[in-house]
């Protein structure tokens, strides 16, 4: 079973905006029975890499969020949640899986939508090894803005040969893919779009 804990990150310090506290708010809300954290840069090793010091020095936080998340609830296990995302209703069948993540699309699979495992969870270490070696920069010095979705999805089609992109909630031994539909059903995604903002 996956602990009853909601796992979200807020680096670079900044004040939270109404959106975020409405966002947890509903955290507390649907799940008053869970343990919140808040990882940042005093209690998450922004020196985790090199894709995430270099993130974190080009003051793009969601880019250190995205390996952040997955060595969190990797070695923790437990619920994480992006800052904009507003839960509308939760069941406890969600935490009763081995994990689960969420279809964006139907050629994508976001793990910033939210996603839960039990710590030690295979294939998200297997997500979380494919940013070791990799750089945030491009060969010609410029930020490679491409999205966590990208990677993520890559990682899960080759450890999953019968995964199908098809946007409908598919069950694995050691994960669950939810439909959007499905999601929908207890979450918001406000989609801050909080990875293309210009560093400050």
């Amino acid at each position: 079973m996956i602990p009853k804990k909601i796992h979200y990150c807020w680096f670079g310090g900044n004040p939270k905006s109404d959106l975020v506290l409405t966002c947890i708010k509903s955290w507390k809300k649907f799940c008053p029975d869970y343990e919140i954290i808040e990882w940042n840069e005093n209690n998450w090793d922004i020196n985790y890499n090199q894709y995430t010091r270099e993130a974190y020095q080009a003051k793009k936080w969601a880019f250190v969020s995205d390996v952040a998340r997955l060595d969190i609830v990797y070695r923790h296990g437990g619920l994480y949640l992006d800052t904009d995302v507003e839960l509308k209703a939760f069941s406890s069948k969600y935490m009763q899986k081995n994990g689960w993540l969420v279809f964006e699309s139907l050629v994508a699979i976001n793990t910033g939508l939210g996603f839960a495992a039990e710590a030690g969870n295979p294939l998200i270490k297997a997500i979380l090894a494919d940013y070791q070696g990799r750089s945030f920069y491009k060969e010609n010095g410029t930020i490679n803005l491409t999205a966590c979705p990208y990677y993520n999805t890559k990682v899960l089609r080759k450890l999953l040969p019968s995964l199908i992109m098809n946007d409908q909630t598919q069950n694995f031994d050691l994960i669950s893919i939810l439909s959007n539909s499905e999601y929908q059903q207890f979450a918001c995604h406000h989609g801050a779009m909080s990875w293309t903002d210009t560093p400050k």
